[in-house]
């Protein structure tokens, strides 16, 4: 796993509890999310003070001195996607959706940490501090919703019917079969 910046600790739970009042709040009850449109036309009405932008491989680079896929960045209130990945995730690409959902879950989860001086993790890092993790967290529970999917008949129907990729689809089922009475 890619090591991010260490961030105030957060549970699974607590993530998944943050992933799923925003999709009470969207009133999803276990739909495919259609995460371009929370980034493009829910966020920015509900948070004025949000933006979303698309930019060029060669614009990432140039900005943020690496060709991100995707950047969230708190003290402009934004959420950069590199244009293959706005693409690829407005045609329903899994990988491309959780990369857009878990700039989400940074944008969310970290937008009030004072990340102006962020330190990186390291490997000594509990795994609940890290940022990478959390927003990984919430972007698997953002996409794919425990409280529904234990409903479909396997990882393979997960994965098609949510979206995502089948190690997503995977990670989720099993936690909802693990949670199931």
């Amino acid at each position: 796993m890619e090591r991010g910046f260490l961030v105030r600790p957060r549970s699974g739970e607590v993530i998944r509890s943050v992933a799923h009042r925003m999709l009470d709040a969207l009133d999803m009850k276990g739909r495919q999310v259609p995460v371009m449109h929370v980034l493009e036309g829910v966020l920015p009405y509900v948070d004025d003070r949000f933006s979303f932008e698309i930019l060029e491989p060669e614009e990432m680079l140039q900005r943020f001195r690496m060709n991100a896929e995707g950047m969230t960045v708190h003290r402009d209130n934004t959420i950069a996607l590199r244009i293959d990945v706005y693409v690829a995730a407005c045609s329903g690409a899994g990988r491309h959706r959780f990369t857009a959902a878990h700039e989400l879950g940074h944008y969310l989860l970290h937008k009030d940490e004072g990340m102006q001086f962020p330190r990186k993790s390291t490997p000594e890092t509990k795994i609940y501090c890290d940022s990478e993790w959390q927003a990984n967290t919430f972007a698997r529970e953002f996409l794919v919703d425990l409280r529904y999917c234990g409903r479909l008949s396997g990882p393979e129907e997960v994965a098609s019917f949510y979206q995502v990729s089948t190690q997503v689809a995977e990670i989720q089922w099993n936690a909802a079969k693990k949670m199931a009475p």
